[in-house]
């Protein structure tokens, strides 16, 4: 039973949690089945993981039914009972975090039990509430709306008289949702389009545009999340990303962090896919806006950082050589990836960073003694090496069919690989190509003029490869080493 939805929910308790759950399972008012407590008894040994070969229903069984035969349909709904008194215990650790909810949810007993007077008090505090938020964001709107909406149409609010909240009020809360909606899923769709076929045209859009510029003066949020639609029109998008970068600097205490955190996602993008078209000055674009993240606290996400935003900033930050500042990064944030694959990620790390400051020794170290869990950092780490063996190359030329069996393995591996789509692959076989392309070049031993121009024509017509910055820089290197004999 390790695999049931009762485990999976279990699984998701902290520890205090799981500790206060049995006092939930305790209380007659929740449970009145003994034998859900004692199940829960028996699994307890078996937190947090719950993977043990011991964890079978027929030996659970034995343990709270002693003596008896199994019966499949009983233990069945034992674990049915403890899995929907699990969930009730979420909902009510969600509630007790989520005070504003709770109050909400009081409130609408308030409605439904003719205690009109409770109801129409509660609803001006959870409206002052909302007001008294140092941000306004779509969820706001939306809550606004609700609970005016609620209130207007009790059927005790007497509505020819003056009440505490209009249709009018509701309708304008209805207006700056349906805008702010409107741009921010606008802005989703565009994203998906990158990634997805299919090609959705969002509807009354140039009502939204219209409608944007009479609630920009009160809330910057509108202004933000229309600069990011329009990241997306090639005509406005390099002046909207500027755009879209003071403001989030300008702005962000007076927008929720779930916003800032889009809005800085959203910009990222933008950086990410400039670099993937070629264009490597937007590397240091991209690491300004990590450490613009960083410095608004937009890139942790529940105290945790992801690991692809980690690697992405030891990434750029060693590209562009800012080497004290990485490492002290590294150090500061490897405490914030999860456990499982915290190792992996600072070892890659350091070796992206040993290797962009030419301590190639000890970038091999970091990696070869390591084992990569992942797939992903497998194949990261097969490109580390790659580059480091083509340096060793470069100084030793008869290193020449080493770095070739070693590309050609390489090649192998990413056409064999299940894991990555078509169009990465291609990013990792034009790499491939090239490092095996200048190598042959330079083992012959062509001129300064031949590996300019054979190589320079070669990654215009190859489009998009990895590590084109550094591969530029080598040709550059090369260049200049062949002009200084």
């Amino acid at each position: 039973m390790n695999n049931t939805n009762l485990i999976k929910l279990l699984r998701s308790l902290d520890r205090d949690e799981f500790r206060r759950f049995k006092k939930f399972l305790q209380s007659p008012y929740y449970n009145s089945n003994p034998l859900v407590l004692k199940l829960y008894e028996v699994l307890k040994p078996f937190y947090p993981d719950f993977d043990s070969l011991k964890m079978t229903k027929e030996r659970i069984f034995r343990r709270l039914f002693a003596g008896k035969k199994y019966h499949d349909g009983r233990m069945r709904n034992l674990i049915s009972d403890l899995k929907i008194l699990t969930e009730e215990y979420l909902t009510d650790l969600e509630l007790k975090k989520n005070k504003f909810e709770k109050k909400k949810v009081l409130n609408q007993a308030y409605a439904h039990r003719n205690l009109f007077s409770f109801f129409e008090k509660t609803t001006k505090h959870l409206i002052d509430e909302l007001e008294a938020l140092p941000y306004k964001d779509i969820h706001v709107y939306n809550n606004e709306m609700w609970l005016k909406y609620e209130y207007f149409f009790h059927p005790q609010t007497d509505k020819y008289k003056k009440p505490i909240f209009t249709i009018e009020d509701v309708m304008e809360d209805m207006d700056r949702f349906f805008v702010l909606g409107k741009w921010q899923f606008g802005s989703e769709i565009k994203n998906r389009e990158r990634i997805f076929a299919n090609n959705v045209k969002p509807q009354f859009l140039d009502i939204s545009m219209s409608a944007t510029d009479a609630f920009k003066k009160e809330n910057p949020i509108f202004n933000l999340y229309e600069n990011i639609f329009l990241l997306h029109d090639a005509e406005k998008n390099e002046q909207t990303y500027e755009i879209g970068k003071r403001q989030l600097e300008k702005f962000n205490d007076k927008i929720s962090r779930d916003d800032g955190m889009n809005v800085l996602l959203n910009l990222r993008n933008y950086a990410i896919g400039k670099i993937n078209k070629g264009l490597t000055a937007f590397h240091r674009e991209l690491l300004a806006l990590y450490k613009l993240g960083l410095e608004l606290d937009l890139i942790l996400d529940n105290n945790k950082i992801k690991e692809a935003d980690f690697t992405n900033i030891v990434s750029m930050g060693s590209l562009e050589h800012e080497f004290a500042w990485t490492k002290n990064f590294i150090e500061e944030y490897e405490k914030y990836l999860d456990d499982n694959v915290r190792e992996d990620a600072k070892i890659l790390g350091l070796a992206i960073l040993y290797f962009h400051s030419k301590n190639y020794e000890a970038a091999m170290d970091q990696v070869g003694q390591h084992q990569f869990s992942n797939p992903v950092y497998q194949i990261s780490t097969k490109t580390l090496l790659v580059r480091v063996w083509f340096e060793q190359f470069f100084e030793d030329n008869d290193q020449y069919d080493f770095l070739l069996s070693q590309l050609e393995a390489f090649e192998k591996l990413i056409r064999r690989n299940n894991y990555l789509a078509t169009e990465k692959k291609e990013v990792y076989i034009n790499f491939i190509l090239a490092i095996k392309k200048l190598a042959d070049l330079v083992y012959r031993k062509e001129t300064r003029e031949e590996i300019d121009k054979k190589m320079y024509r070669y990654l215009e017509n190859s489009k998009r490869m990895i590590s084109k910055k550094w591969f530029e820089e080598k040709i550059d290197q090369i260049k200049n080493h062949h002009t200084s004999k």
